[in-house]
């Protein structure tokens, strides 16, 4: 049987429940961000092997399934967020499409990528995003961080073991207890537990102890 987490055919048919069981939104609309999403994600892959799209799909049924979110605006931006940051698409595309509500969201989170980066670097420019959410971003803003931070964190766990990223592991797990738990804590409770708990249950974990 297929694990719920990774199943994609599954997640897409909660999507289309998701949106038509809430008469807030509007569900023909959250359905052409998510099939833009996939679009544009095309054939990219995540680091535990599955299809891209899926983290922004799951990131949009947090929002919708475990915070009760209401807002089309903000599961679309959910559905797009690593659009602008990932593939070919600029924000212009993302406004022409879906408005500017939707693609000052995604702007909000989309990180402006440096190459080369090492990874004291990119830690450092972190620390500063993070300040910017915590200090500056709207409420929205830092809903769907936290829903993007969890679905990452909950990720980590399908990585299978000897691949590239678990150099990145340390850094992760600094990253999630100096920037994501305070992140969390200001935001919602859920994210709060979810991700403290996350944190408690990797830190007994050889590989990401190293």
């Amino acid at each position: 049987m297929p694990d719920p987490f990774n199943n994609l055919s599954a997640l897409e048919k909660r999507l289309g429940i998701s949106p038509q069981e809430n008469s807030e939104l509007n569900g023909s609309r959250v359905l052409k961000a998510y099939e833009f999403a996939k679009l544009a994600h095309g054939d990219q892959k995540r680091d535990e092997g599955t299809a891209y799209v899926i983290h922004p799909l799951r990131v949009a049924l947090i929002l919708l399934d475990d915070i009760c979110v209401a807002d089309e605006v903000m599961v679309m931006a959910a559905l797009l967020h690593d659009v602008v940051e990932d593939t070919t698409k600029g924000i212009q595309e993302i406004k022409d499409s879906f408005g500017d509500s939707v693609s000052d969201l995604v702007q909000a989170l989309t990180r402006v990528r440096v190459y080369p980066e090492s990874e004291p670097h990119k830690f450092a420019r972190k620390g500063d995003m993070f300040d910017w959410y915590i200090h500056e971003a709207s409420e929205k803003v830092r809903l769907i961080k936290c829903a993007d931070i969890l679905d990452n964190m909950r990720s980590w766990a399908y990585i299978p073991d000897g691949h590239n990223s678990e150099k990145k592991f340390r850094r992760w797990m600094r990253e999630a207890e100096l920037y994501y738990m305070p992140l969390a804590k200001l935001t919602h409770p859920f994210f709060a537990h979810e991700i403290a708990a996350l944190v408690e249950k990797y830190r007994e974990e050889k590989r990401f102890a190293a």
